[in-house]
């Protein structure tokens, strides 16, 4: 019995001792890789855009009447009574004497708003320009059409 009693205070000062050891500390998680935040991003430069057209006559939300370039009440194919355009019917006898035109229509050409002036020369050929709204002769090529120089 004395054994016994010896084995049983053995064990229990066994299972004190265990009960009394610090623990192993559990190895810490890894830590994630390092995140970016917005601020850390590196600065890329946007591509600079130039607000205005490269051709100064292309139609643009930002032209108005006033420029000499934009037409008033323009609508691409809609026929303009020719009456309404003497400076038109004057530039268009000087460069083409004796010609009477026929018909004139707003015309959207590379990006510019034009007249199409169709017209009967003296000779009695028929054939057409674009003029800008000043009169001026615009030379376009326009595939499978011919337009007088």
């Amino acid at each position: 019995m004395k054994r016994a009693c010896i084995l049983v205070v053995a064990l229990v000062l066994a299972v004190a001792l265990v009960g009394c050891v610090k623990p192993k500390a559990p190895e810490p998680t890894p830590a994630p890789p390092d995140i970016i935040t917005p601020s850390e991003l590196p600065v890329v430069p946007s591509p600079i855009v130039d607000p205005l057209p490269t051709d100064p006559g292309a139609v643009t939300p930002g032209n108005t009447v006033d420029d000499p370039l934009v037409i008033a009440n323009f609508k691409d194919g809609e026929e303009v009574p020719v009456s309404d355009l003497p400076e038109l019917t004057a530039a268009l006898q000087k460069e083409f004497d004796g010609a009477t035109i026929n018909k004139i229509t707003y015309s959207l050409q590379e990006e510019r708003q034009l007249y199409r002036v169709d017209f009967t020369d003296k000779a009695g050929k028929e054939d057409f320009v674009y003029m800008a709204k000043d009169g001026a002769i615009i030379p376009i090529t326009i595939p499978n059409e011919t337009a007088a120089p």
